[in-house]
């Protein structure tokens, strides 16, 4: 594990987080847990008793204590609830992102101040009219409303501690924003490029390219959405790792002319982080975005030091950094997606394709993308099944046919917003985005139509789900070291996750 520092630092620290979170935590108490790991490291180095190799372990265990103490002071002071201790029903609410539009109102996120309350995020379901389409990013409204607490879920993971459905006669325009915000900057860049893609495009077509594009989903139908999700393809719709990542091979391919020499590489690199920063910032700025371009710039900074960008180290370092800014990513769904789809990607895939490598390059392409969507599939597994309890069959096919098409439509979009200046460019590479466009709808709907082509109701409780990651990264430790310790592990795992579901079952009754 030497090999690999931040993995055990960062499971500490998460596990400091989630501790605060389960067990309420607090302040203090990570005060008391800093104080004692102190002492008792500092006990371990001034005492002659734990000198020598064997003696290695029990130095190591204080420091873990105190980043898992630190994990819950992290936790605390950012995640902190923000009361509004007041009976006040008048607020001023300030938009902090663009509005979205829902079937039956307007949400938008805004921070709540009132006379005698601490300020407190909230997310605001407006009434649907004209009135709340208009609102931006920085806008300042006047409300009556009676906020509840979210409770815990997707919106706390966000930092949104209250919501509230607002009536059209309940809230009026205090001030439109007209100084500098760079989220208003980023939405309207983005607002502007999607009216490209429906220039050139199809109306059908062009919100798939801006979904992929720029994580847009509104022009998306919801038959779409469905066949996407019953292939297990969802992801490529939102603005995450695969597209940032996309992005990064695209300019380190471009620029790679510049490795010659180490100033020049590191320009490289300077040229490739600003590049996808830039990217996410024409995306709308989006906190999926936030997160892989932040760990796409880690990785690059890796390389710009000579050290491995494509490891599992660098990968912790990058989720130690951004669970440091805000601890409530570690249960945002998205968040652990990512980074379970990169870890088996960089584990069991990069096993997968060292064990077999086809000397045909085609074959070996085809391999290497089998490879990956079975490592990404085998890594998340366990999370689809505890949040959404439905498996994609045929996600082997879709990936195999809608994966490829995907990533060259982000390119073609993308270029097809390189060239919307000149218009006879521009109708060409429309054409081709079109073409693959329809491909990829066709492809999601005559897999979803298959047979038996997603299995339902599954479901799993958190404790299965650990079970089910302890025998898929106890099965990939087997084949890779062959110890039958392993396949014990394996043995033990099957059977205590059946008796937790003979135990729900009987409980259940």
């Amino acid at each position: 594990m030497h090999k690999h520092p931040f993995i055990p630092i960062t499971s500490a620290f998460a596990s400091g987080i989630a501790a605060s979170v389960c067990f309420k935590l607090d302040l203090q108490a990570a005060i008391v847990l800093f104080a004692a790991a102190f002492l008792c490291q500092t006990s371990i180095v001034l005492s002659k008793r734990f000198e020598g190799y064997g003696a290695r372990h029990a130095k190591g265990f204080a420091p873990l204590a105190m980043l898992f103490a630190l994990g819950i002071a992290c936790n605390a002071v950012q995640s902190e609830a923000k009361p509004l201790a007041c009976s006040a029903r008048n607020f001023e609410a300030e938009i902090t992102a663009a509005p979205q539009e829902k079937p039956k109102s307007i949400q938008v996120y805004a921070k709540l101040r009132a006379e005698a309350c601490a300020p407190a995020q909230a997310a605001l379901y407006l009434q649907k009219d004209s009135l709340a389409r208009t609102l931006g990013t920085g806008d300042l409204i006047y409300l009556q409303c009676k906020p509840e607490p979210t409770g815990s879920g997707y919106l706390l993971s966000r930092g949104i501690h209250y919501t509230t459905y607002v009536p059209s006669r309940s809230w009026t325009i205090a001030q439109r924003d007209s100084s500098f915000n760079l989220q208003r900057l980023s939405e309207n860049a983005k607002e502007k490029l999607i009216a490209v893609f429906y220039r050139y495009l199809s109306p059908e077509n062009a919100g798939m390219a801006a979904g992929l594009c720029l994580g847009d989903t509104s022009g998306i139908g919801k038959e779409t959405k469905n066949d996407f999700a019953a292939t297990g393809v969802s992801h490529i719709l939102s603005v995450s790792g695969m597209h940032v990542g996309l992005i990064y091979i695209a300019l380190c391919k471009l620029l790679s002319f510049m490795s010659f020499h180490p100033v020049s590489n590191r320009l490289k690199h300077i040229l490739v982080i600003t590049a996808v920063w830039a990217y996410t910032f024409l995306c709308g700025l989006p906190a999926p975005g936030i997160r892989s371009a932040a760990m796409a710039s880690i990785m690059a900074g890796a390389r710009m030091t000579g050290r491995k960008a494509y490891d599992l180290n660098t990968l912790a370092f990058s989720c130690f950094c951004l669970l440091a800014i805000n601890p409530a990513w570690l249960f945002d769904v998205g968040f652990q997606l990512s980074y379970a789809a990169v870890a088996g990607i960089l584990t069991m895939g990069k096993a997968m394709t060292s064990t077999v490598r086809p000397e045909n390059k085609i074959l070996r392409t085809v391999w290497e993308m089998t490879a990956i969507s079975i490592a990404a599939q085998a890594a998340t597994l366990p999370l689809c099944l505890y949040y959404f309890h439905q498996f994609p069959n045929y996600f082997l096919l879709a990936n195999f046919l809608i994966g490829p098409a995907s990533t060259l439509l982000i390119y073609l979009s993308l270029t097809l917003l390189a060239v919307s200046f000149f218009p006879p460019l521009a109708v060409a590479c429309a054409w081709l985005c079109d073409l693959n466009a329809d491909f990829i709808h066709i492809s999601a709907k005559l897999i979803a139509a298959l047979p038996y082509s997603q299995t339902t109701g599954l479901t799993t409780s958190l404790s299965q789900a650990c079970i089910i990651t302890i025998f898929i990264a106890s099965t990939y430790l087997f084949l890779k070291h062959k110890k039958f310790g392993y396949l014990a592990t394996n043995l033990a795992s099957v059977i205590i996750f059946l008796g937790i579901g003979i135990w729900n079952e009987i409980t259940s009754f």
